[in-house]
Parts: structure tokens; C-alpha cells; sequence
């Protein structure tokens, strides 16, 4: 009886902790990636000001209007003491350009001819303007009178950190070089009624000085759906005519919001591949795809065409397919392009790691070049040949003329006497020029007994304007030019 018992309540502990395991999974699968957890919004990773980007912009996971570059639209007072406000009366900066200042960056701008400040972008190249700022960093600017405006608009709830820092990057007008920043938080920019924004950090970036990285952490913020936060820099006004100058300034700014709710990533099979049926499988998606590209099968975005892969699993920002239709190559002029939400659904699947009801797994990128294209000699790495032996070897004077003569005498056969130096002149003259030689190019050449005379006379034939005039239109034929 004590043997029936223990075997029962041994089944009741197994079956406990079975049911436990179901629900657990049960909801696991019922809040799936919309769960909560903690997501990061990052600045350096998501803005974008290449060709084909917008003001405001989306973020990475597919939320529309996350990342709004404004500037202020009201101030108080004379450049030299004046007070830029910070009310909520914010406008986007309309104006995209790349190479601003003439330097290696494409950013928005107040003013692009000429360029005018404030602005907010990243470098292209590094450049090195006092702080070393590397290709990908954000750097932003106010103006002479606008502060630069850098506004997060929160997709989720939870509980916000920030972390970042401005680090105020050029000194080159002396004094009047550095900036005042500030974190604040607050709701949607309003031009007509605005807000009073509520201070989260601020200080002053001076570069040089222990105040040139000013940086920032804030914890434990309770945010929502539609509250903003903004990262603000303007002009230390200091009583010069031009507090804006040098006031370059590298912006890091980083948002995780803990206990969020991220949305299921698109579905391929529902939304993804439908999209791609009705603009790209038209030209990528024949017996003969263009550039090789088959978009028909998420193995063939993985696979790629002559460029590479389309896409890179979990990093939009480098996949190449996301390149194209952000900048508005692709579909080509004359075809519909894909609208904002259509191209924020694309780049949200891409960052959720390009998941399908029917994975492929790893695929290969698309080959070029054949095991079979690889045996001709052009793709073998070059091996010094040994000399052949000749019978003749008074009659070579380079190593090409002992293959050729090797190979000769191996059908019994040899060189033909050397030809008299009227000969090769006539030669070289009808090759390279087109022309029979001059009198005059005779005479000297016959009357020149110094060593290398002939390589001397090829020169001067390759250095005659004639040379260039037959030959030309030889590679001008060749090369199909019309006129």
C-alpha cells in the first residue's frame, strides 16, 4: 500500500510540473516577440542622411516618425547675449545635402547654398577637426540662430534609461567656441501653441577643458507611446558677433526602454514576399533575372546576385536590398516605389533576422566564378618557369627568346638571321607610325653604333604624335566609339 501511495503522489508531481511547463510555453507562444523586454533605440545606429532618406524618420524596428531633426524657430535678444528657446515651438530641418562645408558629411540643414548651420548628420570619412571623428559618427551644430533639435518620439511603453554624451569637438575662434546642452523630455513638437519641456540633464561642452564630454545617464523614466525626449545644443552666447563658430559637436545618444513591447516581426510568407511580388519579381524573378538577382525565394535574397547577397539577417543598415530602396534606385524610374510603411515593414523583417515558416538556412553567396573558370591560368597564382635548355644559346639576349627558340628547335627548326638595320627600322616605323621612315630617321639610326640603339629608336617612334594618331583609331574602333 505505502509503495501505491508513493507511486502516486510521484505521478502527481510529474504531472504538476508537465502542466506548469504547458502554460508556461502556452504563453510564451501567445506573447511571442510582442513580449516584453528591453530595446534600445540608438542614434548612431538609426540616423539617416544619405540620399533618399526623410525628416522625421523611422526607426529599425519598422515604427514610423521615431527620429525627428529640428531646429528652435524663436530666440531673445542680439547674437551676442542671446537666449535661444527651448518651447516646444519646434520646426524639421528641411534640407538635405551631402558634403557640407566641404567636408565629408551628409547631413539636414537649415541652409544648404551656402551652407548654413543648424545641422544634424554624420561624417562619411574621418576627419579630424580638433576631436578625431571617425566615417559613421553623428556630429550636429547649432546656428547663429537656431539651436539644433534632436527628438526621439517613443513607440512603447516601459521604463526609459538614457545614456550619452555631447562632446563638443572643434576649437577655432576662440572663446566664443562651445555649446550648452540639454536632455528634456516633453510631447510632440508644436509650432503655434509649443510646451514647456521638463529637464532631464544639461551643461556646457567646452572643447579642451574637462567639460568637453558631457555626458549623461538617466534611469528609471516612465514612458509611453508618444512622449518625446530631446537631445538640444545651442551657441554659448558670449558677447562676439559669432557664438556659433566651432561648434562642431559628436552627439551619442542611446535610448532602452525596459519592459517594452516590440511587435512580431513581418511575416514572409504573409507580407514580405507579396511586397516583393509586386515590385521587384517583374525584372528579378524570370527564367533570366536581372543582374542574376532572384527574388522569388527568401534563398535567393540570401543568395544574392552579381552585387552580393540582398540582404544581410539582422542588420538592414548594411543590406544592400534595403540600400536600394531606401535611396529610391530601386524600382527603377517610371516604376511605383515602395511607400513608408511598405519600406519600414521590410527593414523591420530584415532586423528580426529575415525569419520564414520555411528556413533555408545558410545559403551561399551567389558564385561568379566556377570551380571550372578557375583552372585557366588567369586565376593561377604566377611560378617562375625554369629556362629552357637551347643549342643556339649565343642567340638568345632576354628569357622570352629562350621559350621561343626552346620551342623551335623542338620542331627543328630556328631564329632567321638578324635583319639589317634598314629592315627594322622599315619595321618598327610602318608598326608604330603607319608611316615608311624619313630620310632623315634613316640616316640616324644607321649612323648610331651605341649599344641599345634600337630600343632607343622604338622610343622615340612611341613619343611621336603620329604613334597616337594611328593607334587611337584602332582603340576607338575597337572600344565601338561612334561619333
Amino acid at each position: 500500500m505505502k509503495t501505491v501511495l508513493q507511486a502516486a503522489a510521484l505521478c502527481s508531481i510529474v504531472l504538476t510540473v508537465f502542466c506548469m511547463s504547458v502554460q508556461a510555453e502556452e504563453s510564451k507562444r501567445a506573447t511571442g516577440r510582442s513580449g516584453s523586454q528591453s530595446v534600445t533605440w540608438s542614434l548612431g545606429r538609426q540616423l539617416r542622411a544619405e540620399k533618399g532618406s526623410k525628416n522625421p524618420q523611422p526607426d529599425l524596428f519598422g515604427h514610423l516618425a521615431v527620429w525627428h531633426l529640428l531646429r528652435t524657430t524663436r530666440s531673445t535678444g542680439p547674437i551676442a547675449s542671446r537666449t535661444w528657446h527651448r518651447d516646444g515651438r519646434y520646426a524639421l530641418l528641411k534640407l538635405r545635402g551631402d558634403r557640407l562645408f566641404d567636408a565629408p558629411i551628409h547631413a539636414w540643414a537649415f541652409k544648404l547654398r551656402p551652407s548654413l548651420a543648424p545641422f544634424a548628420g554624420r561624417y562619411t570619412a574621418a576627419q579630424n577637426v580638433g576631436v578625431e571623428f571617425r566615417s559613421g559618427d553623428v556630429v550636429i551644430a547649432p546656428g547663429p540662430d537656431h539651436a539644433i533639435v534632436i527628438g526621439w518620439r517613443s513607440p512603447v511603453s516601459g521604463r526609459l534609461e538614457i545614456r550619452g554624451e555631447f562632446q563638443h569637438a572643434q576649437t577655432c575662434c576662440g572663446k566664443n567656441s562651445q555649446i550648452n546642452w540639454y536632455v528634456q523630455r516633453g510631447p510632440a513638437p508644436d509650432l503655434v501653441t509649443g510646451f514647456k519641456g521638463v529637464s532631464l540633464a544639461h551643461g556646457r561642452s567646452d572643447f579642451g577643458t574637462p567639460s568637453e564630454h558631457g555626458r549623461f545617464h538617466l534611469k528609471d523614466l516612465v514612458v509611453r507611446p508618444g512622449d518625446f525626449v530631446y537631445f538640444i545644443a545651442d551657441s554659448l552666447a558670449d558677447g562676439s558677433g559669432t557664438p556659433h563658430h566651432g561648434d562642431a559637436t559628436r552627439l551619442v545618444a542611446n535610448l532602452t526602454v525596459h519592459g517594452a513591447k516590440v511587435p512580431d516581426a513581418p511575416s514572409y510568407e504573409k507580407s514580405i514576399r507579396p511586397l516583393l511580388a509586386k515590385h521587384c519579381v517583374g525584372c528579378h524573378g524570370k527564367d533570366s533575372p536581372e543582374s542574376r538577382l532572384d527574388l522569388r525565394t527568401l534563398a535567393g535574397l540570401l543568395a544574392g546576385g552579381e552585387s552580393g547577397p540582398a540582404i544581410v539577417r539582422g542588420k538592414p543598415e548594411l543590406s544592400f536590398l534595403m540600400h536600394l530602396v531606401d535611396s529610391g534606385e530601386m524600382p527603377p524610374k517610371g516604376e511605383k516605389k515602395l511607400s513608408d510603411t511598405e519600406r519600414a515593414m521590410l527593414r523591420s523583417w530584415i532586423l528580426f533576422g529575415a525569419p520564414a515558416d520555411v528556413d533555408p538556412g545558410d545559403v551561399a553567396p551567389l558564385s561568379l566564378v566556377t570551380d571550372e573558370d578557375r583552372k585557366h591560368w588567369a586565376f593561377r597564382k604566377p611560378k617562375r618557369s625554369r629556362l629552357p635548355q637551347v643549342k643556339a644559346a649565343h642567340r638568345v639576349r632576354s628569357p622570352v627568346d629562350a621559350f621561343v627558340l626552346g620551342r623551335l628547335e623542338a620542331s627543328r627548326l630556328g631564329f632567321a638571321d638578324d635583319a639589317e638595320k634598314s629592315a627594322l627600322l622599315r619595321r618598327a616605323s610602318l608598326d608604330l607610325l603607319g608611316l615608311p621612315p624619313s630620310p632623315h630617321m634613316l640616316q640616324s639610326f644607321l649612323s648610331d653604333d651605341r649599344p641599345g640603339a634600337f630600343a632607343r629608336l622604338i622610343d622615340r617612334l612611341l613619343a611621336h604624335p603620329q604613334y597616337g594618331e594611328r593607334w587611337g583609331r584602332h582603340w576607338m574602333d575597337a572600344a565601338g566609339y561612334v561619333d
